[in-house]
């Protein structure tokens, strides 16, 4: 089944799905969970064939529907089977697929500028999609103007001086993806060199170090 291609009519249909399953306390229960989950996932179907078959705006406004619906309530529901997680990774595919393809400029811009509004308002906050927002965003980079705001948005996240701050290193992790996308293989090792609070780059220079037999070096960083 194709619908048309109406973001409002894939937001009602994903609302109706939601109330069907949604008891009068605004819980859904396990069973209900599942059941909304497959109903759900023919949805994610219908937006991956789209995409096969060209019909991009579409696939990309079923998948914002799926994923603003399913967020909504997987904090609401028992959803100990990952019905709903499930459908939302499955969604988040389609945005990944769509983020490669070739995108017309109007398309290409919409899609833009939802992930990073949805990132901006932490929707997501809490998941790990709320990174795969930003994640996407910066795969899609194709002018100054887009690195240009998504280094303000990450810019925005300071660190907090806790000793676990996920949320600086994460924004330290998307930093380091836009510089590689963008920029020449020594700015990524600046940034780096200059972030080594940072684990993961710790790591990532230390096995260079290695690799180039630079054992001073690599012992420092140890």
């Amino acid at each position: 089944r194709l619908y048309p291609e109406s973001k409002e009519l894939y937001d009602k249909q994903v609302e109706k799905l939601i109330e069907t399953y949604t008891d009068r306390d605004g819980f859904i229960g396990y069973h209900e969970s599942s059941q909304l989950g497959s109903a759900v996932y023919e949805l994610v179907e219908d937006a991956k064939r789209c995409v096969e078959a060209g019909k991009k705006q579409k696939a990309l406004y079923m998948s914002e529907a799926i994923i603003e619906g399913m967020i909504q309530v997987i904090d609401y529901a028992d959803d100990s089977n990952g019905e709903i997680g499930g459908c939302l990774e499955e969604a988040f595919e389609v945005l990944e697929e769509l983020a490669q393809a070739d995108l017309d400029k109007s398309l290409h811009t919409e899609m833009f500028r939802w992930l990073l509004q949805h990132y901006k308002a932490k929707t997501m906050k809490g998941w790990d999609w709320h990174n795969d927002l930003m994640r996407i965003a910066i795969s899609m980079v194709k002018t100054e103007a887009e690195k240009k705001r998504i280094r303000t948005d990450l810019e925005q996240i300071k660190p907090t001086g806790e000793y676990w701050d996920w949320d600086y290193e994460h924004a330290q992790d998307l930093k380091l993806q836009l510089i590689r996308q963008t920029e020449d293989e020594a700015a990524v090792l600046r940034f780096m060199e200059a972030n080594l609070d940072n684990s993961d780059f710790r790591k990532e220079l230390l096995e260079k170090a290695m690799r180039e037999k630079d054992y001073d070096r690599a012992e420092q960083l140890a």
